[in-house]
């Protein structure tokens, strides 16, 4: 059960003038915070074309499979300790982690979660964020206990010092990270290693090949992307639910070329080259959104996001008196939507 999060003049944001002021989220012990955090990314091949010594060849929707992935994660932050506004110690239950990821040819495939159910003990202790599994299952990888923070998403995207409305600052590529969740990815989802015969295992082991690499697809390109990114103070007074709210507006924007992949076993060997090769393959991303963060508790009640994404590869490939060419070019779009609500007390 959750609570919207009470608002008292008590907790006022600090004003530096008349239209000056300082965002900064209040943390108080015996804060808690109930965090429900979506996003889904869809993709959909728009051109899929290979050339085998200049004459097409039948793919039989080969390349038409398009694919989709969806993430929630629920968390409830119990501050235990503050000082001067800031956690120093904190507990994270991880309420739910759940992902699923489909695509034409695979089907659907649940991401491993491993801190699904599990509470975290966070505490600073010489600068340094220390971890501890206080309830439920210990995760095998011990890279799931790695890079939490105690101080909670949105913050990347708040100014520092003093702004006036329709201020304007720069965000870089890691604070870019931070708010689309890409910095604790790897740490809660996981893909299923492959078993013997290439397919998926079951259950939460972990098969020859060790911990699966998470995202996959087109979330593995958010994650190299090089991002510029700028935020925007447009209004000091939306209201939601009664709640008198700042509203950030932001743009996130990245573009450039792909890494080429590398082709390995299976099918991929009909492409395996024994002369060099051209390769080109680029991206395009663009995702707005905006923080609504409450001038009267100094936390943030709601984020959203939305964008597209855009990827053309073209390669041609020569093995002896063989030339494969291939054409792919993909559109997605991306959503995302995070709600902070007060919870009840343990």
């Amino acid at each position: 059960m959750t609570k919207t999060i009470a608002c008292g003049f008590a907790s006022l944001i600090l004003l530096a003038g008349p239209s000056e002021l300082t965002l900064s989220t209040d943390y108080q012990s015996g804060l808690n915070l109930r965090l429900e955090h979506t996003t889904s990314l869809v993709m959909e091949t728009t051109a899929f074309e290979v050339l085998r010594n200049g004459e097409p060849m039948d793919l039989d929707g080969f390349g038409d499979d398009g694919s989709s992935d969806e993430r929630t994660v629920v968390t409830i932050d119990r501050i235990v300790e503050a000082a001067d506004g800031v956690p120093t110690k904190l507990t994270r239950e991880f309420e739910t982690v759940e992902g699923t990821r489909t695509s034409g040819r695979r089907g659907e495939e649940l991401y491993l979660c491993p801190l699904d159910g599990v509470t975290l003990e966070l505490r600073l202790e010489d600068e340094e964020v220390e971890v501890e599994v206080t309830d439920g299952d210990e995760p095998d990888d011990e890279a799931a206990l790695e890079g939490h923070r105690l101080r909670l998403l949105t913050d990347a995207l708040l100014p520092e010092g003093e702004v006036e409305s329709d201020a304007s600052w720069e965000l870089s590529g890691e604070q870019v990270a931070r708010v689309l969740g890409l910095d604790l990815d790897r740490a809660m989802f996981a893909r299923e290693p492959r078993g013997e015969g290439g397919g998926r295992e079951g259950g939460r082991g972990r098969g020859p090949g060790g911990r699966g690499g998470a995202g996959g697809g087109a979330l593995s390109l958010f994650r190299a992307a090089e991002w510029t990114a700028t935020a925007t103070l447009v209004d000091t007074a939306e209201d939601l639910d009664g709640d008198t709210c700042a509203r950030i507006e932001f743009v996130f924007e990245a573009e450039g070329e792909l890494a080429e992949p590398e082709f390995g076993g299976g099918r991929g060997r009909m492409f395996e080259p024994k002369t060099a090769r051209p390769f080109e393959s680029t991206y395009e991303i663009e995702l707005k959104g905006f923080l609504l963060f409450s001038v009267e508790s100094r936390l943030p009640r709601r984020m959203e996001i939305e964008g597209t994404l855009a990827t053309e590869m073209n390669t041609v490939r020569e093995r002896g008196d063989m030339s494969i060419e291939m054409q792919r070019e993909e559109v997605g779009t991306f959503e995302c939507t995070l709600e902070v609500t007060e919870a009840e007390d343990a």
